[in-house]
C-alpha cells in the first residue's frame, strides 16, 4: 500500500494537493532504496501539511512495511517531537491500520515506544534537539522544524547552536536515511542549506507542480 493509499484510509478527509502527491513519491522513493533520493530536505511554508505528512504518516508508512525499523523523531522541543511521535503511535494502534498490518507493543509511551518482535530498541525515540539521544541508533532520523521562530532564525548565536545539535544528532548511530522539514525562507537560508545533500532537492518549483497536478 503506497503512502497516501494508507492515508486515506486513516484519515479519509485527508485531501492531498499536487504538493503532498510530489512529497509522497520523493518520500517512498527515498525509503525505498532509491539513490537518486538519498534524503529529503524539504522546505514550506506554515500550514502546508509537512509535518502531517513527514512527521506522522510518513513513520506509520516505514512501520507498515518495515516493522523492524527504528525512527528518531527530532523536533526544536521535546513537546513538539512527543506529540508527533505520540501521534505515530496512535495511527499504529488505528482499527484499520492494525486489520492490515497487526502490530502489538512491548511497551509505549508518547517519548519512546516498541514494536514487538523487534531487537529490543525502541521502534520510535522523541527528542528535541537538547533531549537525551545518547546511545540511541535508528535507520530513520525525521527532523520536523529545527529552530522554532522567525527571530530565533535570525539569532547567529541559536543558528550556531542549533546547527551543532543537529550535527550531533545525525552522527550519532548509524542512519540510513533522514529527512529535513522547514517550516519558513530564512530557516531554509540560513540554517538548513548547509546540511543539504548533494543531487537531493533543494526545492518544488512550478516543473514538480505541473508534474503532479
Amino acid at each position: 500500500m503506497k503512502l497516501l493509499e494508507l492515508t486515506r484510509l486513516l484519515k479519509p478527509n485527508y485531501v492531498a494537493d499536487w504538493f503532498h502527491k510530489l512529497l509522497a513519491d520523493l518520500l517512498q522513493r527515498c525509503a525505498g532504496g532509491d539513490a537518486s533520493v538519498p534524503n529529503l530536505l524539504i522546505s514550506s511554508p506554515p500550514g502546508s501539511g509537512k509535518t502531517e505528512l513527514v512527521g506522522i504518516l510518513f513513520p506509520t508508512y516505514i512501520f507498515a512495511h518495515r516493522p523492524s525499523a527504528h525512527v528518531i523523531a527530532l523536533a526544536n522541543s521535546d513537546p513538539l517531537a512527543c506529540l508527533a511521535s505520540g501521534n505515530v503511535l496512535r495511527l499504529v494502534q488505528h482499527p484499520e491500520f492494525q486489520e492490515r498490518y497487526p502490530l502489538t507493543l512491548d511497551k509505549a509511551t508518547e517519548a519512546q515506544w516498541t514494536i514487538s518482535g523487534n531487537d529490543g530498541r525502541p521502534s520510535c525515540h522523541a527528542a528535541g534537539t537538547m533531549g537525551q539521544l545518547t546511545g540511541q541508533r535508528a535507520d530513520f532520523l525525521i527532523f520536523d522544524d529545527l529552530i522554532k521562530s522567525q527571530s530565533e532564525c535570525m539569532s547567529e548565536v541559536i543558528r550556531e547552536r542549533t546547527w551543532a545539535n543537529f550535527s550531533s544528532a545525525t552522527s550519532a548511530g548509524a542512519l540510513e536515511r533522514w529527512y529535513f522539514t522547514s517550516g519558513s525562507w530564512l530557516s531554509e537560508r540560513r540554517t538548513s542549506n548547509r546540511s543539504r545533500p548533494e543531487g537531493s532537492p533543494s526545492s518544488l518549483n512550478q516543473t514538480h507542480k505541473k508534474a503532479y497536478s
